[in-house]
C-alpha cells in the first residue's frame, strides 16, 4: 500500500487488500501526464484541488455529457457514461495532486471518500433518475477505491 496508508488510523476490516493502481490499469483509466494535468492557476476561478492540513482534499467539479437528462431513450446511460468520465478526471487530478510534491504519496494513500456531490442538469420536471446518473461516477470511484458498486464486487462485497 501507500506510504501514508500503512500509517493511517483505520480498522483492519476497513483496509483495502489491493493496489488501486492495479485496478486503474485493469479499468483502463488514463492518468495522463504531469504536464497536461498540473496547470497554472492563473485565470482559474477556483483551484482544481485544495489540500487541508488535516489531509482532506477538495476536488472542484467537472462537466461532461452533451445532452440534458430525461428518463427517455438512452439518456440515463449517457449521463452515467458522463459520470464515469468525470470520475476518471477526478482520479487523474487527484493522482497528480498527491504525487506532484515529491513527498512519496499516491492514490493508495487515500483512506476514504467523505462525499461526492453530483449535480445533474434536467429541465424535465418528471425526471427521477438523477441518482442512477450519479451512480456512473460512484461506480467508477468505488471500482478504484472499493465499494459495493465496484465492478470487482460480488453480491455487493468488494474483496
Amino acid at each position: 500500500m501507500g506510504k501514508y496508508y500503512d500509517e493511517g488510523i483505520l480498522p483492519d476490516e476497513l483496509r483495502r487488500a489491493f493496489d488501486v493502481y492495479d485496478r486503474i490499469s485493469e479499468l483502463d483509466v488514463d492518468l495522463g501526464t504531469f504536464e497536461n494535468t498540473v496547470v497554472s492557476l492563473a485565470g482559474a476561478n477556483i483551484p482544481s484541488a485544495v489540500f487541508h492540513e488535516s489531509g482532506l482534499v477538495y476536488l472542484s467539479g467537472m462537466v461532461a455529457g452533451s445532452h440534458p437528462m430525461n428518463d427517455g431513450g438512452n439518456r440515463v446511460k449517457h449521463g452515467q457514461d458522463a459520470g464515469t468520465e468525470i470520475a476518471n478526471g477526478h482520479l487523474r487530478r487527484l493522482h497528480w495532486a498527491i504525487s506532484c510534491g515529491g513527498e512519496g504519496g499516491d492514490l493508495n494513500d487515500v483512506l476514504y471518500t467523505v462525499k461526492a456531490l453530483g449535480m445533474v442538469v434536467s429541465t424535465d420536471v418528471e425526471f427521477g433518475s438523477g441518482p442512477a446518473v450519479v451512480n456512473g461516477f460512484s461506480g467508477r470511484w468505488q471500482s478504484v477505491f472499493g465499494g459495493a458498486l465496484s465492478e470487482f464486487a460480488v453480491d455487493g462485497d468488494d474483496p
